[in-house]
């Protein structure tokens, strides 16, 4: 299965067998979120699932692009309720070095 993976990443995808001559050699995608992983919670719902899932698209066809955001060291927000029923906004740290 690694195998397989790594041979797949080597070899040439849609976009280098359909244009294999293209002046393309970088596309920015903007956006101020992303979901791309769970180690990473930087995105709040809808925008970042989309962006999450155009860039894998975009991997997946050899498209030469590449993601800029903002990295909030305190992202969104995580709700826990207390004793009371109270709700408490927890801000975790998103730490970039234990994100892997």
């Amino acid at each position: 299965m690694l195998q397989e993976k790594r041979e797949a990443e080597q070899s040439p995808r849609w976009f280098q067998q359909t244009h294999p001559n293209s002046a393309l050699h970088l596309v920015a995608y903007f956006s101020m979120e992303y979901m791309l992983s769970e180690a990473l919670p930087i995105y709040s719902g809808g925008l970042g699932n989309v962006a999450g899932d155009q860039l894998k698209a975009a991997d997946d066809l050899g498209v030469p692009v590449v993601a800029i955001g903002l990295l909030y060291q305190q992202g969104y927000f995580r709700q826990e309720i207390d004793l009371n029923g109270a709700q408490q906004a927890l801000y975790p740290f998103n730490d970039p070095d234990n994100c892997r």
